[in-house]
């Protein structure tokens, strides 16, 4: 009989690849400027609205012209990084079917 295989988890090594690979996502070329238009919708969501969250932005690209927006992306994780926000504490249950219902978290404006 075969021994069952033993996962070795580790939450602190977990992290940090997720931050490396959204750094290098952030980092790219293309995904720069991807990154800062992001940012700057996002940016006027939370003006307008008082929170934002990734899903109100992907909503919000989708309405740009195909050159300036991708559905998915690595780099759309990288969005809120950036000292004009700052998080509210709160989660809400993405809608989109591929994410799985996964949680995202809402941003405001920095104060």
């Amino acid at each position: 009989m075969a021994q069952p295989i033993q996962l070795e988890l580790d939450l602190d090594a977990a992290r940090e690849q997720r931050d490396l690979g959204m750094a290098r996502a952030a980092e790219a070329k293309n995904n720069n400027m991807l990154l800062a238009i992001s940012r700057e919708v996002a940016e006027e969501i939370a003006a307008e609205k008082g929170t934002v969250t990734c899903e109100d932005v992907r909503a919000a690209l989708t309405l740009m012209p195909q050159h300036h927006r991708r559905d998915s992306q690595n780099w759309m994780g990288s969005m809120f990084k950036d000292r004009r926000f700052e998080w509210t504490g709160e989660y809400v249950t993405c809608r989109i079917p591929c994410n799985h219902a996964n949680k995202h978290k809402v941003w405001r404006l920095a104060r």
